[in-house]
């Protein structure tokens, strides 16, 4: 059963009693199979909000409203004019009621705090559902839509500077559900900058995944820090969608549903680089200022991610080398990994083309392989790869081999590479290269000693494929 079905076939929750837009995911998805079309519409007709709009704290309770309206908004515009689906009334009630904004400013604050940022993904969707709301009444001959050449400048920072909430968990699929409503219904000019948005999301994702396999830092909740799941990231659950896999999946289930059911589809370049990489590639992605890099070392079969760095609100994770077919747990890959007390102190940044170092060991998800092997040195053949690993208590270096004798490897290896004291500080390359690093740097530079370490001046993606 698809994910739109296994939706309709969901029974309607009370309204008042689920959050996180549930009950209006159901409606959407009843709506869009023609079920229970009468009862659908009294259920709207019912409904009163159930909370506030914005973050829910103790000045603003019951908060977190717009988990509804973006989704509402969204039945708004697929099927307010489509009387087969929606009697006028209901139309009338979702706009008015259901939709309880009347201001024609965006509200960037936390509420009743006056000076707190609002979060970035109740922007999107309190904003988003507002201005969906005002595009609305223009398209039936209402006032000009006062937040238009606001959401275009929105869209346009991000794509300029990133997203603040950058891969969050659990933030990024409702970032990305706003996302979709403005490509879908904003104007043209807004509708042009989501989808250019969203196509560059989506091409930092597929640099950074293998097989829908993806674990990179991520911007809140330090609750997820343990999380050891490698496809199991909202992104990933639109993903799968998006690749062809429309089943109800295990995780992120009400995100996928927006995946299926709305008209954005990423391009085929970027399905392309997402389903197979064709060719070997290093990008480094800053974030700015109080903020941690994304990098990667990528290609045919293979992707190393590093882990990152805590700062501010941002969540490192450890540095893992994906190879195909390994499995989608953390335990079945190569990682560097560190424990989870000391993770405000660690520097998980050291990844280069092929490469990775850290200051704990390297965890082997298949001790018992075949190998050759003579201290300090380990070589692990998976297919065309050569796995070439150096692990003791203070010190993890992975280097990935392609097409190499593992007996020839292991000899270069120690040559180059045989004194423990070098490694400390420096690997070379079979093809020469010295790499130079640092594994207790200063947590906002870079391990790896090459060009400017400051990764807080690193530029944004400009990668447009």
């Amino acid at each position: 059963m698809s994910v739109i079905s296994k939706w309709a076939h969901r029974s309607l929750p009370q309204w008042s009693s689920y959050k996180k837009g549930i009950a209006s995911r159901v409606i959407l998805a009843r709506l869009h199979e023609r079920k229970t079309i009468r009862k659908v519409n009294e259920y709207l007709l019912s409904a009163k909000p159930w909370g506030k709009t914005g973050t829910d704290w103790p000045w603003n309770q019951p908060g977190d409203y717009d988990f509804e309206t973006i989704i509402l908004a969204v039945i708004l515009h697929m099927y307010g004019d489509d009387r087969s689906r929606m009697k006028k009334q209901t139309t009338q009630h979702i706009l008015y009621t259901l939709l309880p904004y009347t201001k024609d400013r965006p509200a960037i604050k936390i509420p009743n705090t006056f000076i707190v940022p609002e979060t970035e993904n109740h922007i999107f969707m309190s904003e988003g559902a507002k201005y969906l709301k005002y595009q609305y009444i223009q398209q039936h001959g209402g006032k000009k839509n006062p937040l238009e050449k606001w959401m275009v400048g929105l869209l346009a920072s991000k794509r300029e500077y990133g997203l603040q909430e950058f891969n969050s968990m659990p933030y990024m699929g409702y970032t990305l559900t706003a996302l979709l409503a403005l490509e879908a219904f904003g104007s043209k000019p807004v509708s042009s900058e989501a989808n250019l948005l969203l196509e560059e999301l989506n091409t930092i994702y597929a640099y950074g995944s293998l097989g829908l396999m993806h674990f990179p830092p991520f911007r809140r909740r330090d609750e997820y820090l343990g999380m050891t799941n490698l496809v199991a990231d909202y992104h990933t659950s639109m993903m799968r969608v998006w690749t062809g896999d429309d089943s109800y999946p295990e995780k992120g289930r009400e995100h996928a549903l927006m995946a299926a059911i709305m008209p954005y589809r990423p391009s085929k370049k970027v399905l392309s680089l997402v389903k197979k990489k064709k060719k070997d590639y290093f990008i480094k992605i800053g974030h700015g200022k109080r903020s941690c890099p994304e990098i990667y070392s990528g290609g045919p079969g293979y992707l190393f991610t590093a882990g990152g760095v805590q700062v501010n609100t941002v969540i490192p994770r450890p540095i893992t080398l994906f190879l195909e077919d390994q499995g989608t747990l953390l335990k079945k890959v190569f990682h560097i990994p560190f424990p989870n007390y000391s993770y405000r102190r660690v520097n998980l940044t050291g990844v280069h083309e092929r490469f990775a170092v850290g200051p704990y060991p390297v965890h082997d998800p298949e001790p018992d392989r075949p190998r050759h092997k003579k201290s300090p040195w380990e070589v692990i053949p998976y297919g065309k790869f050569n796995v070439c690993i150096h692990s003791r208590r203070d010190l993890g270096i992975i280097y990935l081999d392609i097409g190499t004798h593992p007996k020839l490897l292991l000899k270069k290896l120690l040559d180059d590479n045989g004194d423990p004291n070098k490694l400390q500080h420096q690997f070379k390359r079979p093809d020469g290269k010295v790499i130079k690093y640092e594994v207790y740097a200063h947590k906002m530079n870079w391990v790896i000693k090459e060009g400017d370490r400051s990764f807080e001046n690193w530029p944004y993606f400009k990668d447009r494929l």
